[in-house]
C-alpha cells in the first residue's frame, strides 16, 4: 500500500501528526528534530501519498 512504501521518516510524521493528532512541536520533541523538519517531512509525505493514490486510481 501507499503508506507502507513511504520512507520510515515520512511514516513517523504521518503517524504522529496525522493519526495521533500530535502537534508539530510534540512530534519534533518525540523525534528529536526541529519543528521545520517535521513540517517539511509532513508536507512531502502528504504529497507522496497523494501521488501514489492518484496512480493507483489511474490503474484501476
Amino acid at each position: 500500500d501507499c503508506f507502507g512504501r513511504m520512507k520510515a521518516q515520512m511514516q513517523e510524521v504521518i503517524t504522529l501528526c496525522g493519526f495521533q493528532e500530535e502537534s508539530y512541536e510534540d512530534a519534533a520533541r518525540v523525534l528529536a528534530i526541529p519543528v521545520g523538519t517535521v513540517r517539511s517531512r509532513l508536507n512531502r509525505a502528504r504529497l507522496t501519498l497523494k501521488e501514489c493514490m492518484q496512480r493507483r486510481e489511474g490503474a484501476v
